[in-house]
């Protein structure tokens, strides 16, 4: 009897500790935040130079500001709306910007793994990946 009560216990355990473990909803709280490129993708010395160059942030009030770093070291201020077209987890968006660019993707691909999650430029480099910092 008590052999099968631990065996239980720790199924239950187990059990929870995967729910857990593998449901965290990409919730508007969480897309909020500051993101730069993710060079475990792709290494190498254009991973780098994108990551010093190229970051977003997406705010609260719903606005999205993709940061260029110009020669003399300031950055550059792009500015987009945020519109969300989904009301539930995964919150899914798309930027409206007033004239394209060709570093924003205007519907950015969303990929998640058990806890993180990650965005997909198209660019005129390729694909380029953002990630939450």
């Amino acid at each position: 009897m008590n052999g099968t009560f631990k065996f239980l216990a720790l199924l239950v355990v187990m059990i929870c500790g995967y729910a857990f473990y593998n449901y965290f909803p990409i919730t508007k709280h969480r897309v909020v935040g500051k993101y730069e490129i993710d060079t475990s993708f792709y290494s190498g010395k254009n991973a780098e130079w994108q990551k010093e160059h190229f970051k977003f942030e997406i705010t609260s009030d719903d606005k999205f500001i993709f940061f260029e770093k110009l020669v003399d070291g300031s950055f550059k201020k792009t500015y987009a709306d945020v519109h969300w077209y989904r009301n539930s987890p995964p919150m899914l968006f798309r930027l409206n910007l007033n004239s394209p660019h060709e570093l924003i993707d205007t519907y950015p691909g969303l990929y998640r793994g058990n806890r993180k999650f990650y965005y997909v430029f198209e660019t005129k480099f390729g694909n380029m990946f953002y990630r939450k910092i």
